[in-house]
């Protein structure tokens, strides 16, 4: 109880919904009640008609009243068989009339002998021997009224008519008594419509958990802000495998749309049950595939994929990797520095001018000028990071790694080019490591220029296998230099 109270508390939905299911069914019993009166007292109108009728015709037919008749004066058996009728059958009057339209009987004694006066002579008609039933105003009031002519028993001459009738107020009492137990019924129905409207509003209310329009509303702008805005895409399967919903991400990546069976959009999706999260490799991109079931209290009801592109993280990840290379080369260099600059302070302090010569010259040796060119030209760590692998993995193979940097290279926010950079220079020295016999040595030379950075490759002694791989590459210049010497250079946007 304390629940039904607590959701019926400001709920403002609850109550529409009550007071709309409350006039519907207030107008429908009113309808009906209003209809079903006006057919009873229709219904009772025509039945009291054939009763009033039927009466009027035994009565014209009774012997006393042939008899009475004929002589055409009022007598007292006349009004008293009348009066027994009217007690008898309840009606209003029994008047029984002669040709002229002179009363013999009137339950008004006073009225006895006098002129009958009906709407517009509606007693004529019985006169010239018709039976006939109407609604007509005496001096009772409005009436059901039936006349009926008395024929004479010898001649068969009319010599008079019954008129007898029951006012309209006297029929609606009646009328009255047979709609009562209507009017129970009524009441009774408008308490249990009251109660069922009550129970199937409370029932909504829950089924919508106990959301108003505009909360829930909200909830939806809301739901559908987050699955169109966010970067992953995001479908929603029914069980069919029917998408139902798919954002605008899932979209521009799949060209999906709804309705479509996933098969058909993610054809490379090998299913599964239950809450999984799969790496899957489509040509040159990669995917993450985050897949749960969709459980409601109605056991489930679809699927739902999260779908990143994981090919921008594995592009983050490399160029994390050659930033961390470079980062460790630095924090050595910084090391080796501090050594060096005491080993200089030693030697001069103690005046060994020629030890100082040769150890001066040894600083400038490759490795000193290579790894002072990264730390004063290249400004962008994923380069330099790259380049010091790539003169690592060059050494192991005893091979050797010249770099020569032109100008200083800025760094950029841009990692997609940082990243396309990365790839295709690794295309090019995956080439000459793959072909470490078909030349002797590797120049890289880097220059940056209007927002241009253009890579070459100085390779000496080149062999023509090799000469071939590297011109079968799309985005490369190759150009053949004197004594087998090839310079291959490729220019891109940075």
């Amino acid at each position: 109880m304390q629940a039904i109270r607590h959701t019926f508390k400001n709920q403002k939905l609850l109550l529409r919904l009550l007071l709309l299911i409350l006039a519907t069914i207030l107008i429908t019993i009113t309808v009906f009640y209003g209809l079903l009166i006006a057919e009873i007292r229709e219904t009772s109108q025509r039945e009291q008609m054939t009763r009033i009728l039927q009466i009027a015709t035994q009565v014209a037919r009774n012997p006393t009243i042939v008899e009475e008749t004929a002589y055409g004066v009022p007598s007292d058996t006349m009004q008293a068989y009348a009066s027994e009728i009217e007690e008898t059958f309840e009606l209003d009057y029994v008047v029984v009339l002669t040709p002229e339209s002179i009363r013999l009987t009137h339950p008004n004694p006073e009225r006895r002998g006098g002129q009958y006066f009906g709407d517009g002579g509606q007693e004529l008609r019985a006169f010239e021997g018709e039976s006939y039933t109407l609604i007509g105003r005496g001096t009772l009031g409005e009436q059901l009224r039936a006349f009926v002519p008395i024929y004479h028993s010898e001649t068969g001459e009319v010599i008079g008519a019954v008129n007898l009738g029951i006012t309209l107020q006297t029929l609606d009492t009646l009328s009255q008594a047979t709609l009562e137990p209507l009017t129970w019924v009524l009441l009774i129905s408008l308490g249990l419509g009251f109660l069922l409207a009550f129970l199937l509003a409370y029932s909504l209310k829950k089924q919508m958990h106990d959301m108003e329009p505009q909360e829930i509303a909200q909830v939806l702008e809301e739901r559908n802000a987050m699955l169109t805005r966010t970067l992953d895409g995001v479908i929603v399967t029914n069980p069919n495998q029917e998408i139902i919903l798919i954002n605008d991400a899932a979209q521009r990546e799949f060209a999906g749309q709804e309705g479509d069976e996933l098969a058909d959009i993610l054809p490379f999706l090998d299913g599964g049950e239950g809450r999984s999260q799969k790496l899957y490799q489509v040509s040159n991109k990669s995917y993450i595939v985050s897949l749960a079931p969709i459980m409601t209290r109605h056991g489930y009801s679809g699927q739902i994929y999260i779908i990143r592109n994981a090919t921008e993280l594995y592009m983050l990840i490399n160029q994390l990797s050659t930033t961390d290379v470079y980062v460790q080369t630095l924090a050595t260099q910084s090391h080796d520095f501090l050594n060096k600059l005491h080993v200089i302070y030693g030697l001069a302090d103690l005046k060994q001018y020629d030890a100082l010569s040769d150890y001066l010259a040894q600083l400038i040796e490759p490795q000193a000028r290579f790894e002072q060119s990264l730390s004063l030209l290249v400004h962008n760590p994923t380069i330099a990071g790259f380049l010091i692998k790539q003169r690592l993995a060059f050494e192991e193979m005893q091979t050797a790694f010249h770099l020569e940097i032109t100008n200083e290279i800025p760094a950029t926010a841009n990692y997609f080019r940082s990243q396309q950079w990365l790839e295709q220079t690794e295309e090019l020295l995956e080439v000459c490591k793959t072909h470490l016999a078909d030349f002797e040595d590797l120049h890289v030379q880097l220059a940056y220029e209007e927002h241009q950075l253009r890579t070459c490759l100085y390779l000496t002694n080149v062999q023509p296998d090799l000469v071939k791989l590297l011109d079968e590459i799309a985005y490369t210049e190759i150009q053949s230099q004197a004594n087998q010497a090839l310079l291959v250079c490729y220019t891109q946007a940075y």
